[in-house]
């Protein structure tokens, strides 16, 4: 078992796009981040069973936004402050020599501790849009010691619901996918078949809203959605050369 502690500071350097966007340059500097972050490592039944938990906070400062001087009219300024907390955790259990299973699971909060998007406007302390809170992955294998060189592999994947506007007044539902991985390992030969969203779930990969909260909301033209890919089965054979 082990215990840690880690404290870091990075920046952010405008991006180019910010900078020379128009013909007025901004002024602009650098978005600091300060992360926090105490963790705790381990195992249990002579190793058979892993985990790995961690708390952080992850704070930012001078982040560029767009602030709206009038009807039509933005530009970058650093105006932001935002705050992402939660905590992290991992396991790993080997349950027999021919069945294993790993669990990530993540609850965050990523909140705007200041941005003032125009001189009404202001989103301090909602949600950041396109962060949900939840996010998990489980998988399942097999590998039989009848059969030699073979592994199946089941997965879950979760993403939990989401704002998709600064106003938080849209929000997406989340998703839930399930995907198979089957593999046989013959000498030097190998051969995979995957299954991806075996459930063929229509869902999407993101999800934003460009509705302020203000006026008339118009999902049709205001809410933008890049779908995931259908179930896809994809197979292939390797060759390793020693």
């Amino acid at each position: 078992h082990s215990i840690y502690f880690n404290h870091a500071q990075g920046f952010v350097p405008p991006e180019v796009s910010a900078l020379y966007g128009s013909l007025q340059v901004p002024n602009l500097v650098e978005s600091v981040f300060t992360n926090n972050e105490i963790g705790w490592r381990g195992a249990f039944l002579d190793n058979r069973l892993q985990f790995d938990a961690a708390l952080y906070r992850l704070d930012g400062e001078d982040e560029v936004v767009n602030y709206a001087i009038v009807t039509g009219l933005t530009e970058p300024r650093n105006a932001g402050k935002t705050r992402h907390q939660g905590i992290e955790l991992g396991a790993g259990w080997r349950i027999t020599p021919e069945w294993q299973t790993q669990l990530a699971l993540t609850y965050s909060e990523h909140e705007y501790r200041e941005y003032r998007a125009s001189p009404t406007l202001d989103y301090s302390g909602n949600d950041i849009p396109g962060a949900p809170a939840w996010i998990g992955n489980t998988t399942v294998k097999w590998t039989p010691e009848a059969i030699a060189g073979f592994s199946a592999e089941l997965e879950w994947q979760y993403l939990g619901a989401y704002e998709m506007d600064n106003a938080n007044t849209v929000e997406y539902g989340g998703f839930n996918l399930f995907n198979l991985r089957l593999a046989q390992q013959f000498a030097a030969w190998r051969v995979w078949l995957k299954g991806a969203n075996l459930a063929d779930k229509r869902y999407a990969e993101t999800a934003s809203s460009s509705y302020s909260g203000v006026g008339t909301y118009s999902p049709n033209t205001q809410n933008s959605y890049s779908p995931g890919n259908p179930r896809t089965v994809t197979a292939g054979v390797e060759y390793r050369f020693e």
